[in-house]
């Protein structure tokens, strides 16, 4: 029995022995956070309105979308220095403009979270509102009434939604009085015309149908859901971080009406100045409006008809729709002066241009660009996991890659509808919600639409550490693009002995030998549904002649490079190319057809040949910019 006795409780010692090295070695595979190869994760798409706030819990749950993400995870943890792969070649990932220049969108700006309704004519805080126009609008009144009222005031989460929202007599008031709304939404806001009085007005996180007035600052404010402008700004008005958008329908109700962005008219007697717009974004898309006689304008339209205009700057903005884009033009004998426009990211979606094409000469244009990649916004957590709101401006599908510590998840983002295609805003794929249901540590988002330009959108670290990426994982994200970096877009014909092929990072080749066919609307170029792809056009020696009509309408090209032994360029073959801003002509140019350079804002005209060349070209009508751009 002693025998048996002994011989149990070996077994029993090495059944435990066995026991705890498996759980060793269990442990030393698993206990860390590297995520292995073979994960895969489903995105999924959040309903078209928004109905979530950023900085709270989800209160809707979103539906699941075919869009799945790649089978493979990463390798290794990015933010760790490789320890099984010492070879491998890491590089830390940096923060970018767009990442201190937020994209304004509709999670990140406006009114959130539940507001106390104003009601009519009642005491908000210190203040007592007036009923007005016949008890339809709450008036501000500091002279009558509110004499006690100086110095700041803050009002915070209030809906004034129910009634337009008036100022009244404030001209006659003396006293400094500043009011500060946060968090409020507002109908419509109608203030001083004059810029005169000392009542000014702060706005944080509001939300607008429309403002007019002056004396006003605006930060993370949204203006939306009316057939008015957006905003009509007189005096002393700055607008930072803003977004306008869904300004009009297929609604009768409308019937009649247009709708600009922001419109800045003027007012008789008082000048129009001090008027600042940084990043700002404006979505007016130019969609069919139906049996309403209704339409998009312009994003920015400057239109002095009251008084004169100066001092007027949008920089850093991102405009997308309208008849034209830009519009910068005094009108009824007034002037404007001190006007800028810069930086300016344009999209796809207008009717006619960039430009309007009466643009007046003092208008200072600096760095405006048609949008070729892909915007993110807002990224935030909540219990349904990651959050990032993506938009597409352009008129091609893209691809969104987001690479996290939870593995790489991509989102094909569809294009915009084309012009009169769509009858709502809500068709378009502005702020998409795309949810990676894990809470991840960081997102670096990227647009690899096409493999050989992969772009960085957007980087947000929720650690202390550094976050690297490896020579892998960036040929990984390559592999996702949507277009084959080494295969052509469209190749073809494009004139007896004269070919072009199309690349995927825009650039249009034309090479062979002699003259290029003439194009018009009853034989459209070959590259006609690609034109919102071409940002360059390079053509080869040999080739002697650019055809009629050849770009017409090409809205996000910017560079044309052509050859020695060149001789013409065809009538309206860069027309309404606003993006086009300098132009080298080669000594061997004879012919500048008619139209050629029309609605082209060409800032310089370099010419290879001498004065007395030049003067040789045969150079035709509404050639101005390109003659005037041209220095000796």
């Amino acid at each position: 029995m002693g025998k048996k006795k002994n011989a149990v409780i070996i077994i029993l010692l090495v059944l435990i022995c066995i026991g705890i090295i498996v759980t060793v070695v269990f442990l030393s595979k698993n206990g860390d956070n590297t995520i292995k190869e073979g994960g895969s994760s489903e995105l999924t798409k959040a309903p078209t309105e928004a109905t979530t706030n950023p900085t709270t819990k989800a209160t809707e749950e979103a539906t699941q979308d075919s869009a799945t993400a790649p089978t493979e995870a990463p390798t290794e943890a990015p933010t760790q220095a490789p320890t099984q792969a010492p070879t491998e070649q890491y590089d830390v990932i940096k923060h970018t403009n767009s990442d201190t220049f937020i994209m304004p969108d509709k999670y990140n700006t406006g009114a959130k979270g539940t507001l106390t309704e104003s009601g009519l004519a009642n005491m908000i805080g210190t203040i007592q509102f007036a009923a007005g126009n016949n008890g339809t609008a709450n008036v501000l009144d500091f002279y009558y009434r509110n004499g006690d009222v100086e110095g700041e005031v803050v009002i915070e989460n209030i809906d004034f939604s129910a009634y337009s929202t008036n100022l009244f007599n404030d001209a006659k008031v003396e006293r400094n009085i500043k009011i500060i709304f946060n968090n409020c939404k507002f109908k419509s806001f109608a203030g001083n015309r004059t810029g005169l009085g000392s009542i000014s007005f702060v706005f944080n996180n509001c939300s607008f149908v429309s403002f007019s007035g002056s004396n006003a600052t605006f930060n993370k404010c949204s203006f939306a859901g009316s057939y008015s402008d957006g905003m009509n700004p007189f005096v002393n008005v700055f607008v930072n971080d803003c977004y306008i958008y869904d300004r009009s329908s297929a609604d009768t109700a409308g019937a009649g009406k247009h709708t600009d962005g922001t419109q800045i008219y003027g007012y008789a007697g008082y000048d129009t100045k001090n008027i600042s717009y940084k990043n700002c974004r404006f979505e007016m898309p130019a969609i069919n409006m139906g049996e309403n006689t209704a339409g998009i304008n312009a994003p920015l339209m400057l239109q002095t008809e009251y008084s004169n205009g100066y001092n007027i700057t949008f920089s850093d903005c991102t405009i997308n729709g309208g008849g034209y884009s830009i519009y910068a033009h005094a009108c009824k004998e007034t002037s404007i002066d001190n006007i800028l426009f810069k930086n300016i990211a344009v999209g796809g979606t207008m009717r006619f241009g960039v430009i309007y094409p009466d643009l007046d000469d003092n208008v200072v244009l600096d760095n405006i660009y048609g949008t070729k990649d892909l915007y993110v916004g807002s990224v935030w957590k909540d219990s349904n996991g990651t959050h990032i709101s993506v938009s597409n401006d352009t008129l091609m599908d893209k691809m969104l890659a987001i690479y996290t510590d939870k593995g790489i998840f991509t989102k094909k983002i569809p294009a915009c509808p084309l012009v009169d295609s769509a009858t709502s805003f809500w068709e378009y794929p502005f702020d998409v919600d795309v949810v990676i249901p894990h809470d991840c540590k960081y997102v670096v988002c990227y647009d690899v639409t096409a493999g050989n330009n992969i772009k960085q959108l957007r980087f947000v670290n929720w650690t202390n550490g550094e976050v690297t990426i490896s020579k892998t994982n960036k040929e990984k994200l390559a592999s996702y693009s949507i277009y084959d970096a080494n295969a052509a877009l469209i190749e073809g014909n494009c004139g007896k002995n004269a070919k072009f092929s199309l690349s995927p990072d825009g650039v249009l080749t034309i090479f062979g030998s002699g003259d290029c066919e003439n194009y018009h609307s009853g034989k459209l170029p070959p590259w006609q549904d690609y034109k919102a792809y071409i940002n360059k056009i390079v053509v080869k020696e040999g080739v002697t002649r650019i055809g009629n009509q050849s770009f017409k309408g090409c809205k996000n090209l910017s560079e044309v490079v052509l050859p020695n032994g060149f001789l013409t360029i065809g009538a309206r073959a860069f027309e309404g190319c606003s993006f086009i801003t300098s132009i080298t002509i080669p000594a061997s140019v004879t012919e500048i057809a008619n139209h050629a350079f029309n609605n082209v804002f060409l800032q310089k005209t370099i010419y290879l040949g001498t004065p007395e060349q030049w003067n040789q070209i045969v150079i035709g009508e509404s050639n101005d910019r390109l003659v005037e751009a041209y220095e000796n």
